[in-house]
């Protein structure tokens, strides 16, 4: 929730989008946003001091013969007079102003040059797919923070070159991010009442009302802001935030819960202090007083012990969490960490600040107070409150683990194993070009089995396409650049047609290869030889149809595809185009043998030969579309570790319960031994108590569990039906926790001697 807040001006800054709605599914939001608004909207309202565009782009670093992929980021020169990016070394406000000069992080600067004092250094930079061009280093920034949505390593200054004319005046083509600062006084309310009148301006004859629409966030409300598409950077889902603060506090309250359970535990003996205190001239205020104040330092002695282990579990944490989170001594830090010390320690010296201290000191000396079953009754509802809580963490663990488990072993109709993708890192026809020398080189090795390449491969974001059809009908597809042995290599099936065939070279010039979702979609009978119901598509025809196969997310149902070898015909159609990934091919090797390194090191050799300046990076298939649940595997792992600490922080409630209970009845123990009672028949005596707390506590958790299990489980389109055995192990496991816990105890004073037990006061 801290993301953005260090900018000096972050109340003031905001990121524009813009909201098209041209009815049925016509509709596009974005945050990325055209070229001219900033400008445009600056010299509209005089709220607005100034604007930034931030425009991410793939882009290359060449150092000697080696090419590193490397995003850039492309900026206006106030770029760093607006953010608060610190530069180590140049002029914020100069550092920019030459379009020949770039800015670099201390990262970049290690990674390039080996050092970070690189001012005045040269640096060969390549965008947009033309030649490399020299950029001199005039500014050293530092690294941008971890809670930043700006993530840059290298800046260059915007230029009108790197855009073509009709995007640097377009209101319908977007490109990169717009960011605003307003005055300090300016009322975003009133501006934002003002814009849509602008964009009657700025469309002109083509303005409908409410068609055309543009809209301001807060900088600080990008990160966890989910109702907008992502810009540049991702952004995160804000209900993992709050699962993860809701399991800390679950944690907590368990642990407050078992310090007002032993409070009640020990209130007899308290009881007779609270009398004699009295007797002796203590009021109530003073009593309570020194309840809260005993709470509130047993609180503070834990809280520092708490901070110190937070300090040295916070590595593991951020591993298992993917961040880079840090304990940071500040004003709010302070404030928080104060306010979980007034909070704990007031709720657990809640019972004796508020009950034990009202005792009539008459009624404890002379032993006719009785506040007996109040206090049984008060006690079990807290364990119950306590079991509940573990409960529902335990069910939600066995839940989520389901749910993972069928992301991981589902059938995604492709063969994700003993694959490799490798990024060509080039233009798409380049791209192609050079997957395709990669292919020959490999064809005579027998542990290469196939190789295609694809504008888009498994895992990634794919382009999304869309037009209006003959009848007026708007049609949305998603689309994929292919080499014809693209199915055969993801072992994709194939229901209706034919595949590519290299002999056949009409059929790689006009056919295109469409899922099962799009001949649903269109209404084809037989849909080999149909063609796609738009006039401006470029000649060509259905060639096979294939098995729908999840090229998404299971989050994401399976929505209508175009696969082409020849992407002309199909591109002259569309209307509007939408693709988070870059179009740059990506080459899919599927092998075969257990020498798996060495076909990886022959592979390499193969790429510098025949790819010559290329970085041969590689990720295996299995891992990348794995990688798309990645979230939620982390998620699940805190969870469980959570369920963990809730399970062993009631655990120690209940023994010290167990502990209570057996002493208290001693005497009636003893009695039962006497009478011939096994220690068997007392541990079952004592433990049935514990065992009703559990099955209401599972009543109680299980409905809850399970409405939250389905509420995340509605994030995915595709999901597990949840198991009974989820309720029942969560139950199982749950009453075994406790009768071990209080076993103990129990066993322990039923092994007791009579003798001792009758004698015991």
């Amino acid at each position: 929730m801290s993301y953005d807040q260090f900018h000096e001006k972050s109340d003031q800054l905001y990121r524009a989008w813009v909201f098209e709605d041209y009815g049925e599914a016509e509709t596009f939001l974005n945050t990325v946003t055209p070229l001219p608004l900033g400008e445009t909207l600056t010299n509209t309202y005089p709220e607005i001091e100034a604007f930034v565009r931030v425009d991410k782009r793939p882009g290359k670093v060449q150092m000697g013969t080696d090419e590193i992929p490397q995003a850039v980021h492309i900026v206006d020169p106030n770029f760093f007079d607006v953010f608060s990016f610190p530069l180590v070394q140049g002029n914020p406000g100069l550092v920019l102003n030459n379009q020949t000069e770039v800015v670099i992080t201390e990262r970049a600067a290690e990674r390039y040059f080996g050092r970070e004092d690189v001012l005045g250094e040269t640096i060969l930079l390549q965008l947009n797919g033309e030649d490399f061009a020299p950029y001199t280093v005039a500014g050293i920034a530092s690294d941008a923070p971890a809670a930043s949505s700006i993530q840059f390593e290298i800046a260059v200054p915007f230029q009108n070159n790197l855009y073509r004319e009709r995007a640097l005046q377009a209101w319908f083509n977007v490109s990169g991010e717009t960011y605003l600062l307003l005055a300090e006084d300016a009322s975003i309310d009133e501006l934002e009442a003002k814009i849509p009148e602008l964009s009657r301006l700025i469309l002109g004859d083509d303005y409908r009302p409410d068609v055309y629409n543009i809209g301001l966030q807060p900088i600080t409300a990008i990160h966890l802001d989910t109702s907008l598409p992502p810009g540049n950077e991702p952004t995160s889902d804000p209900q993992y935030s709050f699962i993860l603060g809701g399991i800390a506090l679950l944690i907590l309250l368990i642990a407050c819960l078992n310090f007002v359970t032993l409070a009640i535990g020990r209130s007899v003996n308290r009881a007779l202090e609270v009398g004699v205190r009295k007797v002796i001239g203590a009021n109530l205020s003073q009593l309570r007083l020194q309840f809260w104040g005993e709470a509130l330092l047993m609180t503070m002695i834990a809280l520092v012990i708490g901070v110190g282990l937070a300090g040295l579990g916070l590595p593991m944490f951020n591993q298992l969490a993917g961040r880079e989170l840090s304990l940071s001594v500040n004003l709010e830090s302070l404030i928080f960490l104060s306010a979980i010390l007034l909070v704990v320690g007031f709720i657990a010296g809640s019972y004796p600040a508020l009950v034990l201290a009202g005792f009539r000191p008459v009624e404890v000396l002379k032993g006719t107070l009785s506040v007996g079953n109040k206090r049984k009754r008060l006690r079990r509802g807290l364990v119950v409150v306590q079991l509940v809580l573990s409960v529902i963490l335990i069910i939600s663990t066995l839940g989520m683990r389901q749910q993972l488990d069928f992301l991981q072993t589902k059938n995604l109709g492709f063969n994700k194993e003993a694959a490799l993708v490798i990024p060509t890192n080039l233009g798409g026809p380049d791209g192609r070009a050079a997957a395709e020398r990669f292919r020959e080189a490999l064809a005579s090795d027998t542990r290469v089995r196939n190789v295609a390449a694809s504008s888009f491969n498994m895992g990634d974001g794919w382009g999304k396409a869309g037009y209006t059809d003959e009848n007026g009908v708007y049609r949305v597809f998603w689309v994929n650049v292919i080499t014809p042995e693209y199915l055969n290599t993801l072992g994709i099936d194939l229901v209706e047609g034919s595949d590519y065939n290299r002999d056949a070279p009409g059929g790689l010039n006009r056919g295109i290869i469409v899922n099962e979702a799009l001949v649903q979609e269109y209404g084809w009978d037989n849909p080999i030889g149909e063609r796609l119901p738009g006039a401006a598509f470029g000649d060509h025809e259905v060639l096979g149809v294939v098995a729908n196969f999840h090229y998404s997310s299971l989050r994401n149902a399976i929505l209508p595809l175009v696969m082409m070898v020849n992407p002309d015909p199909i591109f002259d159609g569309i209307q509007n185009y939408d693709g988070s990934s870059s179009f740059s091919p990506e080459v899919t090797v599927r092998v075969e043998g257990s020498d798996l390194p060495g076909i990886v090191e022959h592979m390499k050799v193969v790429w510098a030969d025949v790819v010559p300046g290329q970085a041969f990076d590689y990720v295996f298939l299995d891992e990348a579309v794995d990688s798309q649940y990645r979230a939620e595997e982390r998620l699940g792992s805190i969870v469980s570790l959570g369920a963990i600490l809730s399970i062993i922080v009631s655990c120690l409630g209940l023994f010290g319960l167990a502990t209570l209970i057996t002493a208290r009845r001693t005497k009636e123990i003893g009695i039962r031994k006497s009478m011939g009672a096994s220690a068997m028949n007392i541990l079952m005596m004592i433990s049935r108590e514990f065992s009703v707390l559990v099955g209401i506590a599972v009543l109680i958790a299980s409905p809850v569990a399970f409405f939250a299990l389905r509420a995340w489980l509605q994030g995915f389109a595709f999901q597990t039906r949840l198991s009974i055995w989820v309720f029942i192990g969560s139950a199982v496991l749950a009453l075994l926790v406790t009768l071990v816990t209080v076993s103990y105890q129990t066993i322990r004073a039923a092994q007791l001697d009579p003798v001792k037990a009758l004698r015991h006061d």
